[in-house]
């Protein structure tokens, strides 16, 4: 089993030096336009006098109601006191506090999704690729680690790796140094003998302290939810 492989069919390519690992599939967080619109997403003002869809940067926290919301464009996005729901087709919901952006540009099928705050330096991705049935998740982090490890020989330590609560299987969670930064990166996977979910989580290690990343990241890793007909 190759699942560098897996990363590769869902068009995933870290184009951050330091981070350059098969199931890490963040480009660098500077690099992410956290003020484009999202294509094909659909956001709306709450019913009333008007249900016309509007674009997703004009009102971050705007109320969305499910019935006025567009069927054909692949994914939606609900916002609602503070907290946006993002959902990806039939396939996953997950939830992200109203003041991120959300990029689909990376992938034309929803493969690989990034949400990023406007602080930069930090980012989550989740990429959808073809189940590894049959393969134990042990199998599967520890076949990561390995390639991550012979990349970054010196600079990679592991921290945890484990089996996951909540909506995930297991979770991976290094350091990496690059230059004179330091790198805290989480990896959750998910199989549901349909498709592997791969969630990443980046951030450099002074970022991921001072604005409390850690529990940002916790409340949007438990929020995701496999959807019926994933």
């Amino acid at each position: 089993m190759n699942v560098r492989s897996f990363c590769i069919k869902a068009g995933v390519w870290l184009l951050l030096a330091a981070l350059a690992t098969g199931c890490a599939p963040v480009a660098a967080p500077a690099a992410v336009n956290v003020n484009q619109k999202p294509s094909g997403a659909t956001v709306n003002q709450p019913p009333a006098a008007n249900t016309t869809p509007q674009p997703a940067t004009n009102t971050p926290a705007a109320q969305v109601s499910p019935a006025t919301a567009a069927s054909n464009s692949g994914y939606q996005i609900f916002c609602r006191d503070g907290v946006c729901t993002f959902i990806n087709g039939k396939s996953y919901s997950i939830d992200y506090p109203d003041t991120w952006k959300v990029d689909t540009s990376a992938s034309t099928d929803l493969s690989k999704v990034i949400l990023a705050p406007a602080e930069g330096w930090a980012n989550i991705t989740i990429v959808k690729s073809p189940s590894v049935k049959g393969s134990p998740m042990s199998q599967v982090a520890e076949t990561l680690i390995k390639d991550i490890r012979m990349e970054k020989d010196e600079t990679f330590y592991v921290i945890s790796n484990e089996p996951a609560g909540g909506p995930w299987d297991w979770h991976i969670e290094y350091y990496d140094q690059s230059s004179e930064k330091v790198f805290r990166t989480q990896i959750y996977l998910k199989d549901d003998g349909n498709n592997l979910y791969c969630l990443y989580t980046f951030a450099e290690d002074k970022a991921y302290q001072a604005y409390m990343f850690k529990s940002v990241f916790d409340r949007i890793v438990s929020s995701f939810k496999l959807l019926t007909g994933a």
